[in-house]
């Protein structure tokens, strides 16, 4: 079972790129593989600047699904066929960063997988029914709320 880790309260989709970008960073400084699941092209590639930019000597080395891969593959930002690319990760891929609003079938192929769910109405409809689905198959759920430094 995956262990699902969900960020919510976020005020925009830039604040969980940052977040998801932080994540990536720290999961491939220790050699891990992670696949990134985004349907929106635009968010896709913003989450692909972030990995570009996390400061002025750093690149975090990934491909977009269908490119020609020169290196082994330890980080894909994917729109469908989750079990496919994961096939692809070298090592087996640790970490899922679902950057969309959809229910992921192929969610046990992850020992984790990050969520986010934004603070305005319909983004907290989408993600309770998808907690509600991951609850029933078995996995454990876990919460961290995005805090926001007062002025």
């Amino acid at each position: 079972m995956a262990e699902i880790f969900v960020a919510h309260g976020a005020r925009s989709i830039e604040d969980t790129l940052i977040m998801s970008v932080n994540s990536v960073s720290k999961q491939h400084q220790k050699g891990q593989s992670i696949l990134v699941f985004c349907r929106d092209v635009n968010i896709a590639t913003k989450f692909s600047e972030g990995l570009w930019g996390i400061d002025k000597t750093t690149f975090i080395p990934h491909y977009f699904a269908g490119d020609e891969m020169i290196i082994p593959a330890r980080i894909v930002i994917c729109d469908e066929d989750i079990a496919k690319w994961a096939s692809k990760l070298n090592p087996k891929p640790n970490l899922l960063i679902n950057l969309s609003e959809d229910f992921i079938e192929d969610i046990s192929l992850f020992p984790m997988v990050l969520e986010f769910v934004l603070n305005d109405s319909k983004s907290k409809e989408m993600g309770r029914a998808r907690l509600q689905k991951y609850k029933a198959a078995g996995h454990v759920i876990k919460f961290h709320e995005f805090k926001y430094k007062k002025n």
